[in-house]
């Protein structure tokens, strides 16, 4: 996880702090009892107050017209008590995610404590990118022959343009992690051609995994041609994060890089 979403983690568990005190002081505050209603009509309902008695057992009490503002304040009571139950929860789950952050992953603990079998994993990691990835990524392929004005991004290898300095990045992180890929590409999903921005393989499986990188969200007409081409998709059977990467970005929220490695390391080594 980037450093920026652990600080987003703690800003929202703040925030979820301020939320629970809230909560807790507008209960405090809150009139005792639960209300229920009745269906009396297509749009009309009667209310009751539910009591405890000092015996154990509960009462029904009727609310009339002039129980209104009583009626609204145990229906905002009962309302509120199920939101700080959402709270609780919710701070439960990030204060687990933020206690495993702090601690060092099992598997680094390990080649901290067996140099000998890092040094193999090292030697293996070099000899992952076999002859028959080699050959996938050298091979000939149908590049989208549209809209080549857009073909203005310069990339870290002599010759590739792409049309997002977003992809220029992922190309740059392709090539670091040497995963084989193609840029581009036209592939026909059940008679509809679409063009992948980047079909990689796992250089470790040698499955293929389609990236779909998502780069103008705040544009209407791009979102509807997203939403398109992912109708397609799953009608391919080609689903997020089973075969396929997906990445995102606004203007106000570019492609976080940090996020990026940890997809590739995830998914294509």
């Amino acid at each position: 996880m980037t450093v920026t979403n652990l600080r987003n983690l703690s800003f929202r568990l703040q925030q979820l702090d301020l939320e629970i005190e809230n909560c807790r002081k507008r209960l405090a505050l809150a009139p005792e009892g639960s209300v229920f209603s009745r269906k009396i009509t297509e749009d009309t309902y009667r209310y009751f107050k539910r009591v405890r008695l000092s015996d154990g057992s509960e009462k029904e009490l009727y609310l009339g017209k002039k129980d209104r503002t009583e009626a609204v304040a145990l229906a905002q009571k009962m309302h509120t008590e199920k939101r700080l139950q959402d709270l609780l929860q919710e701070k439960k789950l990030l204060r687990s995610v933020l206690t495993y952050q702090d601690t060092e992953p099992a598997a680094d603990t390990f080649l901290k404590s067996h140099p000998g079998i890092s040094k193999l994993l090292a030697e293996s990691q070099e000899n992952k990118l076999s002859d028959d990835n080699l050959r996938w990524k050298a091979m000939p392929y149908d590049r989208n022959p549209n809209y080549p004005e857009q073909l203005k991004y310069p990339t870290i290898i002599p010759g590739l343009l792409v049309r997002s300095k977003a992809e220029a990045d992922i190309v740059s992180r392709l090539e670091f992690f040497g995963v084989p890929y193609h840029y581009d590409e036209v592939m026909n999903f059940n008679g509809k051609k679409i063009a992948m921005d980047f079909l990689c393989l796992n250089i470790t499986t040698g499955n293929i995994w389609y990236w779909d990188h998502r780069g103008m969200l705040n544009h209407p007409d791009y979102i509807r041609k997203t939403l398109y081409c992912e109708n397609i998709f799953l009608n391919a059977g080609i689903v997020p994060w089973i075969n396929m990467i997906v990445t995102t970005e606004t203007l106000e929220h570019p492609l976080d890089l940090q996020w990026v490695d940890l997809l590739i390391q995830h998914f294509l080594l």
